[in-house]
């Protein structure tokens, strides 16, 4: 555990020198916790779940088009689904929720989606379902708004362009994947009626949706918009949920679909069709005093005291005189930090703290900007890196720093045990304290939130 100065014990697998470097800005939103794993990502959970549950269908990912050992057919009920005897259709898309999605249920209308395509390409999908999307892929970043798709990687003189056709096609068709996926249909819907072997779903606005279930069970197969069929190929089975991760539609094929947060913070002006009139202003940012602030296209920490998986970026760190006095901490902080921000570097975090070879770390993370100048660090400093990566993270919600540090630590380490990723760097703490400034006060001391991070594989 860590002592009375807030230093960490190693973690208790270690795989490299140093840590990396977490994004303090990259949070995703407050959002209800996923039941089976406590906010991790859903792909996550499934892990957990074939974890405890021997016997049940692996929850790996399938190449697109193929079907994995034990998965069925199409048409096919996956094993394990409930056998149900009918169910009125003015109760089904409830039961179906219930069945599916019951620690989902505010989660899955904001959602952050990967589907690979049958050719292998991969595209990201956020969207606020059912009509607002930003797709991307590589350097490409599509909008679709108000039934329009924008090309907005490159935008012209008037902010954006009209997409290509084939463009616009494939966005609307992955948006489409995707909205059947989470299940959009049975959200939105505000009647259901049984019409001979499917359902009608008729939302606020009058749009019919045809539903399909496997027979003898209320595990949905399809669903239909209009001459556009969704075919729910295979799901991923755990101990509270069904999550759809491949779908074909026509013509694309089958494709994988990976769901990797749900309940995303939308960052205002996300989905509006930029314009000249944009200036840019709303992402620049003070390098000492905005390093939480979400880097454009991410999801904000949901700062969970529960373990929450995310993606750390690519950093670099400057390591620091390992005191265990915040006085004398400040004083080694404070011309780096200057140093950093004198030649144009990205404060990347709060001061890192941890324990590595039964010694105490401390250091402060930059990042060189994008188009800007290479560090050019003097002879003394002491220079560590680390590429981007998974890692499991927790805010302890309450308690001193010493107190939140412990915690936390004592969670991770929990946490790397029941769900076993394999740890691959010490646990980090990073306090939110803004040390360039000053001392931190006792009374700070007290009451400070702070982030604890493992990275993971």
């Amino acid at each position: 555990m860590a002592d009375s100065n807030g230093h960490l014990p190693s973690a208790a697998a270690t795989g490299t020198t140093y840590p990396v470097a977490v994004d303090a800005r990259t949070r995703p939103l407050p959002a209800h916790a996923l039941l089976c794993a406590i906010g991790i990502t859903l792909t996550a959970c499934s892990d957990r779940a074939a974890d405890e549950s021997p016997g049940q269908q692996s929850p790996g990912h399938p190449s697109p088009g193929q079907q994995s050992p034990g998965h069925p057919s199409p048409g096919q009920a996956p094993p394990g689904a409930r056998q149900v005897q009918d169910v009125a259709a003015e109760q089904l898309v409830e039961a179906i929720l219930e069945e599916c999605h019951r620690p989902l249920r505010r989660r899955m209308q904001r959602v952050k989606v990967t589907v690979t395509l049958p050719d292998q390409r991969r595209l990201l999908i956020q969207a606020e379902l059912p009509d607002k999307a930003r797709v991307s892929e590589a350097k490409s970043d599509y909008l679709l708004r108000d039934g329009e798709v924008h090309r907005i990687d490159q935008p012209n003189d008037r902010g954006a362009e009209p997409a290509h056709a084939i463009d616009a096609q494939l966005v609307r068709r992955l948006v489409r994947i995707v909205d059947a996926a989470s299940f959009g249909p049975l959200y939105r819907a505000t009647a259901c009626q049984r019409d001979g072997d499917h359902f009608v779903l008729t939302d606020k606005a009058g749009t019919k949706t045809l539903l399909h279930l496997h027979p003898g069970t209320i595990l949905p197969s399809s669903l239909a918009y209009g001459e556009q069929t969704v075919r729910f190929d295979n799901y991923l089975r755990t101990k509270t949920t069904w999550i759809v991760n491949s779908a074909t539609l026509p013509p694309l094929g089958s494709c994988d679909v990976l769901f990797e947060d749900g309940g995303i913070l939308i960052p205002a002006k996300f989905f509006d069709v930029p314009s000249e009139a944009d200036d840019g202003k709303d992402n620049k940012q003070d390098p000492g005093e905005r390093v939480r602030m979400t880097a454009p296209g991410n999801a904000r920490e949901r700062e969970s005291a529960a373990p929450t998986l995310t993606n750390g970026r690519a950093a670099r760190w400057v390591l620091l005189e390992p005191s265990t006095d915040w006085a004398m901490r400040h004083a080694a902080y404070e011309p780096v930090h200057a140093e950093l921000v004198r030649q144009n570097q990205q404060i990347f975090g709060f001061p890192m703290l941890w324990q590595e070879d039964g010694e105490r770390r401390f250091a402060i993370p930059f990042r060189q900007r994008k188009g800007g100048p290479a560090l050019a660090a003097p002879p003394e400093w002491q220079i560590g890196s680390g590429g981007a990566t998974r890692m499991l993270v927790v805010y302890p919600d309450s308690g001193s720093v010493e107190d939140r540090i412990r915690t936390g630590t004592a969670v991770l380490e929990r946490a790397l045990i029941n769900r076993k990723p394999k740890a691959i760097g010490p646990i980090i703490a990073q306090p939110f304290i803004h040390l360039h400034r000053e001392t931190p006060s006792a009374a700070k001391l007290r009451a400070c939130k702070v982030r604890l991070s493992v990275r993971v594989q």
